[in-house]
């Protein structure tokens, strides 16, 4: 800088300003603009110290100067400029003495917390001490992992599961984030929970275009494995609650207490993409802070002694905390903070070394000026293009402005639902049950973390092994007691397969029930009072239903076109702008999405919000997004209260009795009275058909149809017009329901032919030896799908064909156990009876495989296709109301929840809206629930 003679007293004195700091700091571009508008102002000198003064001369040598500006980084001597402090007494705009507390977050969380400045809930695992003076740690070098801080000792009181860490009973659930306490380390792992997808995600000092990078969960093999991340131990950590701040961050530069700018950024937790702009710096934009953000800002400052510093901030669900503090920061790009800084610096400085100097009110008049910061500053720093005359609206156009989209929208393409029961009596698997319930024997187990499900997995392997290995002896002629047991055998092989598919669990798709079903008394055997047993429990497995390849792509092309079609200056009309990123980017654009607890509504959601917000993702992997953006809410949808019970009871027995009867033709008189009380007894046969679908207990099913029955016995008509008004009270009936659904039939039945011909084609070529038990092991190892449900396979499509095998991970086992199925299901052999019910799921199962199996050219395919969604299309809009008026009454009971939150968004936006027309309040937030 300058070196010319100035005056040294006097109330025009000049101020020399000396910058101790290294070169690589001292010289950036940042740094530059900041001293040489300090310096225009003509009342500093600034004098630069460079590395080989700090480094190589003792402090005696260095020069003495009235103020300091000196702050730590990689490789500054701070026990030093602590020496020169001490020597010469210079106002220090930055306190060294607590930048050593910035080297541990440890200690930055504890300053935070005594200072009432609001932190994540958090513990701390110490391994070793704080860090100390003079003990300065190796800093990391661009993404590799720090070497470790080697710990002095182990924590007491800790331990890990695969869904919380804790710490003398204290836990953090999952998602949480890991830090090392050393904050020159920045390895950051953030560990997700199984029912998003688990694994973990490694944020990094930006490497090019990347900042972060996510790991999927270690994939099983062995059976005593760890089947989650494990927390790193290799040094102190801080554990705490990952918050969801709609993917930006706040990153808040204060230059004094009253000065503080702000500016947001896409946070690399969600997608590690960093986005830059022409010139290759980080895209970031200015924002308004809140009043309490800061005083926020003003505590930080203080707390630490650091006058020009910076923080990040986590908004989330209307409140503000600090996750971090940086000491020295500055804006990179900002012409207005550099503005405000260099005004600031100024008035403090002089405050501070020359109180009486003739600038020194005036740069305090300035400075107050500059820390007042409004709309009009950050539209005309950051959204400089919307100022843009886009010329005078027309007297005959509205002036209308886009205030909210509302969007409700359905998952993507899918599996088929499915799912499987077996009664089991099996020890091992009793006792898991009442491991999961803590001992109680009437309550039923809930198996859906992938830790239980492994332990699952592998007691259902041994019970299929052991079946194989030493089966019961059985006598010749005993053909039922053999096909029994061949049954038993078929099913526990179609559990392990349902268990192994996809090679690993997520947690996200599968889950397992074991319900107790029979009970005894036996005496305990510690002697004293006899206790109730469980002898026998159903096993459910619900599988299935996930969101394919083509309805994560669906998602995602959605989310674009609402991005690029359906906000102003989305780049689809020719704007390279994207108006949505930018508001969104700003906050002034309130998104949220919400998803129901479903797995594949929960991919959906995340795969749209990646479209939508133009993400990059690892491999496809969406954890990261969905746990960044996605609300869960588990009660949005499918809240079914007693009020509608049995208006659905009665419109699916409405809807049996027309699918199922042959209906009068004219001309044709009725029959006697025994088809009149065959009707009746119909009526009561088909009621008792739609009690599968009630979610009630038994006593309030059987008053339900007592009810329902008592109604159509006094109802004092015909058989024959009952029949004739129901059907043509309901949309959609096709003609001759009843021998559309015995073809449907015939047609299942050759489809499930077909897949087990394919089925033991296949199992013959796996087939190494003539000994049936060898053979039977040997499928059970192969036999299962190793590719993840709803999967492509990396050769593509062409794969598909080339190996004959089914699509999405779907093994041929399990192929025709869904087609067997649904044959068994559809129509009750003993009844001579038809389950309605299971058309959608016929229909369901046909367009899965007429989409995604079609390679395997199964004869008749097309066909059912039709038939089936002939027959949906009817039982479909008609299960939960046959009428408009119960229709909606039935609908508006069961989304009632998303209703009243679509209403409230709504009535939001318009007093919103009502106030900055009326000049109550500037807002600028457009705002999107999805």
């Amino acid at each position: 800088m300058s070196h010319r003679r100035l005056p040294v007293s006097g109330r025009n004195r000049v101020v020399t300003v000396g910058v101790c700091a290294m070169d690589k700091k001292t010289r950036s571009s940042a740094m530059k603009e900041i001293l040489t508008r300090v310096e225009a102002f003509g009342e500093f000198q600034i004098v630069i110290f460079g590395d080989n003064c700090i480094l190589n001369q003792p402090v005696e040598e260095w020069p003495k100067v009235d103020a300091l500006i000196s702050f730590y980084s990689n490789g500054f001597p701070l026990q030093k400029a602590e020496q020169y402090e001490a020597l010469h007494k210079p106002f220090v705009v930055n306190k060294l003495s607590e930048q050593w507390t910035l080297l541990d977050r440890r200690l930055v969380y504890k300053r935070l917390q005594e200072h009432d400045i609001p932190v994540p809930n958090h513990l701390v695992v110490n391994r070793n001490d704080y860090i100390k003076k003079g003990e300065l740690r190796k800093k990391p070098k661009g993404d590799e992992v720090a070497l470790p801080d080697q710990p002095t000792f182990e924590p007491i009181g800790f331990d890990q599961d695969e869904a919380y860490v804790e710490l003398n009973g204290k836990r953090i659930y999952k998602p949480f984030v890991e830090k090392p306490a050393n904050a020159e380390d920045h390895n950051i792992f953030i560990y997700y929970p199984h029912n998003v997808g688990g694994g973990y995600k490694r944020l990094f000092r930006k490497i090019g275009n990347q900042s972060s990078q996510y790991y999927p969960p270690p994939e099983v093999t062995d059976t005593n494995q760890v089947i989650y991340t494990p927390v790193r131990q290799t040094t102190s950590f801080i554990y705490e609650d990952f918050m969801s701040t709609n993917g930006t961050d706040v990153k808040v530069y204060t230059v004094g207490p009253d000065y503080a700018h702000a500016e947001a950024r896409k946070s690399p937790v969600v997608d590690g993409r960093v986005q830059r702009d022409e010139s290759g710096k980080e895209v970031r934009y200015p924002i308004l802070l809140t009043p309490e953000e800061k005083e926020i800002a003003r505590r930080v400052c203080l707390a630490f002694g650091q006058h020009v510093c910076g923080f990040d901030l986590l908004r989330t669900k209307g409140r503000s905390y600090v996750c971090d503090v940086n000491g020295w920061s500055f804006v990179k790009n900002s012409k207005k903070y550099f503005d405000d800084a260099a005004v600031c610096l100024r008035a403090m400085i002089l405050k501070a070394v020359a109180p009486d100097h003739y600038s020194t009110q005036t740069a305090q008049k300035a400075a107050a000026s500059a820390s007042i910061e409004d709309e009009a500053d950050i539209i005309l720093e950051g959204d400089e293009e919307d100022t843009e005359d886009t010329g005078p609206i027309s007297p005959d156009e509205p002036a209308e402005e886009l205030r909210a989209v509302l969007g409700v929208i359905r998952h993507g393409d899918r599996t088929p639902k499915q799912k499987m029961k077996l009664r089991v009596s099996n020890p091992e698997l009793l006792e898991l049950m009442l491991k999961c319930t803590n001992g109680r024997p009437r309550k039923q187990a809930k198996l859906k973390t992938p830790q239980l499900l492994q332990e699952l997995l592998n007691i259902c392997r041994d019970i299929y092994t052991k079946l194989i290995e030493h089966p019961p002896s059985l006598q010749i002629e005993d053909e039922q007691a053999r096909e029994e047991l061949e049954e038993e055998l078929e099913a526990w092989k179609q559990v392990v397969s349902i268990l192994e598919e996809g090679g690993h669990f997520s947690g996200i798709n599968r889950k397992a029930q074991l319900k107790p079903l029979e009970w005894e008394m036996k005496e305990s055997k510690a002697g004293g009072e006899s206790q109730e047993v469980v002898t026998e429990a159903l096993l459910i497995l619900k599988f299935g239903g996930v969101l394919t390849y083509l309805g994560k792509y669906q998602s995602e092309a959605l989310g674009k076109v609402f991005r690029v079609r359906m906000y102003p200056r989305g780049n689809y009309y020719g704007s390279d702008a994207d108006g949505l990123l930018r508001l969104h980017s700003t906050y002034r654009h309130d998104l949220k999405i919400y998803s129901s607890d479903e797995g594949r509504v929960q991919i959906t959601a995340a795969a749209f919000a990646k479209g939508l917000l133009a993400l990059d993702t690892h491999i496809g992997q969406l954890t990261p997004i969905l746990a960044s953006l996605v609300t869960k809410d588990a009660k949005l949808l499918d809240f079914v209260t007693h009020d509608v019970e049995e208006d659905i009871l009665h419109s699916k027995h409405k809807l049996y009795t027309a699918m199922t009867q042959k209906l009068v033709t004219p001309g044709e008189k009725p029959s006697n009275k025994a088809t009149t009380e065959d009707a009746d007894a119909d009526d009561i046969g088909g009621l008792s058909q739609t009690l599968r679908f009630a979610s009630l207990n038994k006593f309030k099913v059987v008053t339900q149809m007592v009810m329902a029955a008592h109604r159509f016995q006094v109802a004092g008509e015909s058989s024959s017009i009952r029949i004739l008004t129901r059907t043509m009270d309901l949309m959609g009936v096709p003609q001759r329901p009843l021998q559309k659904l015995e073809r449907l039939l015939e047609l299942t039945k050759d489809v499930s032919l077909q897949l087990r011909s394919m089925l033991m084609t296949q199992q013959n070529r796996f087939s190494s030896s003539d000994n049936l038990h060898v053979d039977r092991l040997n499928w059970a190892q192969k036999g299962s799908a190793i590719a993840p449900r709803g999967s492509l396979p990396k050769g593509g499509l062409q794969q598909l064909k080339n190996m004959v095998v089914p699509a999405g991970g779907e093994s041929f086992l399990l192929m025709y156990s869904r087609w067997k199925k649904l044959e068994q299901d559809l129509f009750h052999t003993r009844k001579m009876r038809f389950d309605i019910s299971k058309v959608p799921d016929v229909y369901d199962a046909v367009k899965y495989d007429a989409i995604h199996n079609e390679h395997l050219a199964l004869v008749g395919l097309s066909e059912l296709y039709g038939i089936a969604k002939e027959l949906a299309d009817c039982i479909v809009p008609n299960e939960y109301g046959t009428t408009a008026e119960s229709k909606l009454r039935i609908g508006g009971t069961i989304a009632n929840s998303l209703i009243s939150k679509l209403l409230s968004d709504l009535n939001n936006t318009r007093e919103e809206s009502f106030a900055v027309e009326n000049g109550g309040f500037h807002s600028d937030a457009r705002r999107v629930s999805i």
